[in-house]
């Protein structure tokens, strides 16, 4: 690869989220290909290898490398994983270059790298934080010497984390107390590597381990003192937080540099040869006047890269590709690996330092394994989709009332705590898998079809809903189920114009106008009623309208587009009001459904009597939570030109996406009364209708679950 102007033949070890970053960010590189997409999943290898212009695509590593061509891997599979993967990488001559952290241990990457050394080649790691455009900046400050000597650094990481609010703790960073220093702490860990060298000591607090649902422990607060060979550094970590802030102040002997990561800005304060009074001025007007250009700087890069005039202008992309650029020119042999081997050893000894001496174990914690499924038993009442949000109030009173429960299951081994009931039979499988669902069918009285079967595009998620609601209705018809209670929702009807909507109403008439989940429960609805007219099965169709309660989250798309995690923009003006349900109130409404006899092929909605608007929501979530929430009320026409307008400036720059319809909008805002009174008369379904308890199971949940 020493001949400059041949091109870099690229294997992307990985096919998920990140590995379409990388794949976009290659394609903006000269002398570069990529010639082959690795994934165990090997559909999605296929999928990503298309997009590549004619990859290739394999199963495995190994598969990918013994055929030779590749000069470059890209490791971007599970960090457990990286060790064996990188291995196989570095032994068939291939260049590695592996997203963070490089091993799980300081043995295991020093090993990797001694490997790399004896075969001659460069293997790096994808720490980005080294590569962010303010940090480039800093190092050029300090190479010119006018900042003085580094003396101190000072960092803080203070992120949310999604997967802390939706309960999904399968990811990597929950597998142990100190899991998350692996997955998170090595950016700031990298950035005091990079910058003061190897750590020699360590002194840290961490909060007390908290229970999370499926019974791992996390700890959230870290305070950490490192001591290095050229400086010392204090970071603080906090994790699944609602202000996303990571900073870094450089303190010299002669300049203090402040880094906003988030927000790609750089501060500089420097002595002068003024009086203090004025010395403090001067910095405060110059330091103000740089940040007004690097704003302005960073709004025009927008539209700039949008299209295609700039490359990403963001922050993290801007890292992302610095750091790729840099380890394929350190391939080519134009100067030494930046992150390489020695600094990832480096960072993770400081997360081994910080752990022990915070108390905290890298042990992982076990998986749940559930017990040997057991024969269903009378009158057994299947769920798919039964561990989300309805579903965790809709088992417990099942259980109260002595009915035996079977829940279909994805990922068992994460399973909530709640769910470990010794009464639950688990079966493992895919709500759209036919045989999992006949699996789990097999025996049963009642079947409550509640999974999303979610896709990624409106198509895929009708194919997928679609796909969900046959195997259950095709399950259902073959074990002669008594009753099947489909879970579907207010989004599959058309609401948006002065009418009243019962449960009579049929899913909209044009799904085309509607966007993914909508169109996947209009998809669904009509498969379902097919499969009735056809069979004469027993099916029953609900649909909630605006949920919410304990499990649920604040920030509701009926309310409004959730710009920030505080702030929504309103369907309109947000003065009418909405059909909140008590989540409480819907899983009443499953229950009366599946056992009240005549009711076979209608359809109910579900939505409370405490109708609020949207303004009054915000108002209350406010002040209960002592959260600054905001709500900007906005006719629905202006919504739908700027919508309108993004979508031009997406298909001029050719960025795939759907047209958001002026139909769609209308039918968000609720403008049609949802009407509950034939699930009340048939049903015998009284939902919550004092608003002190409203209040208090549906907005007061949040105040307590943000503390």
């Amino acid at each position: 690869m020493a001949d400059q102007s041949s091109t870099t033949r690229v294997a992307l070890i990985g096919a998920g989220y990140i590995a379409a970053i990388h794949a976009d960010l290659l394609r903006r590189r000269k002398n570069v290909r990529i010639v082959a997409i690795v994934d165990a999943a090997i559909a999605r290898a296929e999928q990503l290898a298309r997009a590549c212009g004619g990859a290739r695509a394999f199963a495995t590593a190994y598969e990918a490398v013994k055929i030779g061509g590749i000069d470059v891997a890209h490791v971007m599979v599970p960090p457990d994983q990286h060790v064996s993967v990188t291995r196989t990488v570095l032994e068939h001559g291939v260049h590695a270059f592996v997203e963070k952290p490089l091993a799980l241990t300081q043995a295991a990457a020093i090993e990797l790298g001694a490997l790399a050394q004896e075969k001659g080649l460069v293997l790096g790691t994808n720490h980005t934080l080294v590569f962010h455009p303010r940090v480039l900046q800093l190092e050029r400050l300090m190479a010119s010497g006018k900042l003085g000597r580094l003396e101190q650094l000072q960092l803080v990481h203070h992120v949310p984390l999604r997967q802390l609010d939706t309960g999904d703790t399968a990811h990597f960073m929950f597998g142990s107390e100190a899991a998350i220093l692996h997955e998170q702490g090595v950016h700031p860990f990298a950035l005091v590597e990079h910058f003061l060298g190897a750590t020699r000591k360590a002194s840290a607090m961490a909060s007390e381990p908290e229970l999370l649902a499926s019974g791992r422990k996390f700890r959230r607060n870290w305070s950490i003192g490192l001591e290095c060979a050229r400086g010392n550094a204090q970071v603080l970590l906090a994790f699944g937080r609602k202000m996303l802030e990571t900073t870094l102040v450089a303190i010299f002997t002669d300049a203090v540099v402040r880094i906003d990561l988030e927000r790609s800005t750089l501060q500089k304060i420097s002595k002068t040869r003024w009086l203090d009074f004025w010395d403090r001025a001067q910095n405060a007007i110059v330091g103000g006047h740089r940040l007004a250009r690097q704003g302005l700087a960073g709004a025009l890069g927008y539209p700039l890269a949008l299209a295609k005039v700039v490359g990403p202008q963001e922050p993290f992309l801007k890292a992302m590709g610095a750091s790729i650029a840099s380890f394929h020119e350190a391939a080519r042999g134009q100067h030494p690996v930046v992150c390489g081997a020695e600094a990832a050893a480096n960072v993770l000894r400081t997360c081994d330092l910080v752990a022990e001496s915070a108390g905290a174990s890298f042990v992982r914690q076990p998986a749940f394994v559930p017990p040997q499924a057991l024969a269903p038993r009378p009158g057994e009442i299947v769920i798919t989709g039964g561990t989300g949000f309805v579903g965790k109030a809709l088992v417990p009173m099942l259980l109260e009332q002595g009915q035996p429960v079977t829940l279909l299951v994805r990922r068992p081994g994460e399973l909530a705590l709640q769910f470990r009931d010794p009464r639950i039979r688990i079966v493992v499988g895919d709500a759209t898998d036919p045989v999992a669902v006949d699996r789990a069918v097999q025996g049963a009285g009642y079947v409550v079809h509640m999974a999303t079967c979610a896709g990624t595009t409106p198509k895929a998620m009708e194919q997928e809903m679609t796909r969900g609601i046959e195997a259950v209705s095709k399950a259902c018809l073959a074990h002669k189920v008594e009753r099947l209670v489909f879970l579907s929702s207010t989004a599959a009807l058309w609401l948006g114009g002065k009418f009243e909507a019962g449960g009579t109403a049929l899913a909209d008439t044009q799904p085309f106008q509607r966007p993914a989940y909508a169109r996947g429960k209009i998809a669904a609805e009509r498969a379902l009623r097919e499969t009735v007219r056809l069979t004469g099965l027993d099916a029953v169709v609900l649909r909630p309208a605006i949920v919410v309660g304990k499990g649920g989250i604040a920030e509701h798309s009926g309310v409004g587009l959730w710009v920030r995690d505080n702030t929504a923009i309103g369907w309109g003006m947000g003065n009418h009001a909405l059909p909140f349900v008590l989540v409480t109130d819907v899983a009443r409404g499953i229950l009366a459904a599946l056992f009240t006899k005549g009711i076979s092929g209608r359809c109910y909605n579900l939505a409370g009597d405490v109708r609020i608007s949207a303004r009054e929501y915000m108002a209350v979530l406010s002040k209960r939570t002592g959260r600054a929430y905001r709500f900007h009320g906005q006719p629905l026409w202006v919504t739908w030109l700027i919508e309108g307008a993004k979508w031009l400036v997406k298909q001029a720059v050719r960025k795939p996406g759907d047209v958001t319809t002026f139909h769609d909008l209308s039918s968000r805002a609720f403008l049609a009364w949802v009407s509950s009174e034939d699930a009340k008369r048939d049903l015998a379904w009284w939902p919550c209708a004092d608003r002190q308890r409203f209040v208090a199971e549906g907005i007061d949940v949040h105040a307590a679950a943000q503390r």
